[in-house]
């Protein structure tokens, strides 16, 4: 298939991209993690356990919120665009869209098809729908 067709379907947002899935593995702080694992559909979350009988690294009653876990991802390219229209965008967490970019670099070594649909909501609409928008596109 070639690159140009790849690009059409990823735009059109057609279903055989949701046949097309990526493993990714983090470890991130816990606070990070839990924006990633707001997103449920088209991905499957494996985070490590906090409860005190599944590790010993710390307490989970007083453990920080930035303590790091490990996060794997089974994700297909439909929510992949997803999630990265919401964590790159101008009002997500800094340090959670940090992690984003990374991810979308990493990505994009392999998958030069996806440059222009790994981008903030506001770019790929042209428009921006969020309740309070950080002024790259004008509020609807």
């Amino acid at each position: 298939m070639s690159l140009e067709l790849k690009k059409k379907y990823l735009k059109s947002e057609h279903s055989p991209i949701r046949l097309l899935n990526f493993i990714i593995k983090m470890e991130i702080p816990y606070y990070n993690s839990v924006h990633f694992a707001r997103h449920k559909f088209g991905v499957e979350h494996f985070v490590q356990s906090q409860r005190n009988d599944r590790q010993d690294k710390y307490d989970r009653k007083s453990a920080p919120q930035d303590a790091m876990v490990s996060h794997i991802m089974y994700i297909n390219a439909q929510e992949l665009m997803t999630m990265s229209h919401k964590r790159l965008c101008g009002q997500a967490d800094l340090d959670t869209r940090k992690i984003m970019q990374t991810i979308v670099k990493e990505v994009l070594k392999t998958n030069p098809e996806f440059e222009d649909v790994l981008v903030p909501n506001c770019q790929y609409l042209h428009r921006c729908p969020e309740f309070f928008p950080c002024g790259r596109y004008k509020a609807e």
